[in-house]
């Protein structure tokens, strides 16, 4: 056909060779005749670079499900791409709320297993500098304490000591893991 023979389609005509799968028809339609009202439609739903041919050609698989289901039901009412506009424009609009419930839930997931490696490493480094304080009293009063945030009371009847005693021991601990500190920063 000749691009005047292409531009003088009636919207029956146009129907009537995408549903036969007339390629020369489907690229003068998609690409040449609703191209600039693609082109829109994406500007104003995607508020990122959208790449317009990816977008048409989804759009196209889309119409074409079914042996061109959603073109049969078209009426005739309006102008064939009066009803694209609405088809395309809803059709994106829904394409749009996926991709942003796609990357949400992606960024969840992302920063939710960053939050599960840091309290890992935050753990594995706490036992580890625990590990280190020679005392046992002063690794379990930590432990309680700050850690697992008990009562000192809890803690003082547990270990059989008065709560002065058990603040004592917190601190000598608190001491130590300072020094233990101070000794590796001089090392670095």
């Amino acid at each position: 056909m000749t691009k005047n023979e292409l531009t003088s389609l009636t919207d029956q005509e146009i129907i009537e060779y995408l549903i036969d799968g007339n390629n020369q028809v489907t690229h003068y339609f998609f690409y040449d005749k609703c191209s600039s009202m693609f082109g829109y439609i994406i500007s104003h739903i995607f508020s990122f670079q959208a790449n317009k041919d990816e977008i048409v050609n989804e759009l196209y698989i889309y119409l074409n499900e079914n042996n061109w289901e959603k073109v049969k039901q078209f009426n005739y009412q309006s102008k064939f791409t009066t009803w694209m506009t609405v088809v395309a424009t809803r059709y994106l609009q829904k394409k749009r709320t996926e991709l942003i419930e796609n990357k949400s839930s992606e960024a969840l997931i992302i920063e939710r297993t960053e939050n599960i490696e840091i309290e890992i490493h935050q753990k594995l480094d706490t036992e580890k500098i625990l590990n280190n304080l020679a005392n046992d009293r002063y690794r379990f009063v930590i432990q309680e304490l700050i850690l697992k945030e008990r009562t000192p009371q809890d803690v003082a009847n547990e270990m059989q000591i008065t709560t002065d005693n058990l603040y004592n021991i917190k601190r000598r601990a608190l001491q130590q893991l300072i020094q233990m500190q101070n000794d590796y920063c001089l090392i670095d």
